[in-house]
């Protein structure tokens, strides 16, 4: 259906380089709700610090990978709105982060989710935050054709050769 010409079939949309990027999914505000007030009551109850990282969506961070025609993506509403309810929380803020970084591979092109650098790019953002010295003495080793799940399963085409 993707290569028909008609843009967010099944739920997903079939992106430039080979993305293929899920479509916008509407918040659940009661979810939300209880979410925050769960975090909330966690933090007031226990006097635990807190952090929380939000991640955006795929569509979000990467949107000049998506088609001309698509459904916006309000992940920056929803993270600004849980930035602004979550009571006594450090707020660790990535979306800069990984739009600064979108030029690399930090989600997966057949799945919703990062790679192992984009967690890796949170985690800078997470031990800056606890002083905490980021190791940067390591090699990446890639492997194409391995990741084939969720988004891929919707619109598999036969494509055996896919860099992920």
């Amino acid at each position: 259906m993707l290569y028909s010409g008609r843009n967010g079939s099944n739920g997903v949309y079939k992106g430039k380089d080979g993305y293929i990027i899920n479509t916008p999914v509407k918040c659940d505000e009661e979810k939300l709700n209880a979410n925050i007030t769960a975090i909330n009551n966690f933090v007031k109850n226990t006097g635990i610090e807190t952090k929380l990282i939000v991640v955006p969506s795929t569509g979000y961070i990467m949107s000049e990978e998506l088609p001309k025609v698509h459904t916006e993506y309000n992940d920056g509403e929803i993270i600004d709105d849980i930035k602004n309810r979550a009571e006594n929380v450090e707020f660790i803020d990535i979306r800069d982060t990984l739009t600064e970084n979108k030029d690399k591979q930090i989600y997966y092109k057949t799945d919703h989710h990062w790679t192992s650098y984009g967690a890796y790019l949170a985690y800078k953002k997470w031990a800056e935050s606890e002083n905490i010295e980021v190791r940067s003495d390591y090699d990446i080793e890639s492997t194409d054709g391995f990741f084939r799940h969720d988004l891929f399963k919707k619109v598999h085409c036969g494509t055996k050769n896919l860099t992920v």
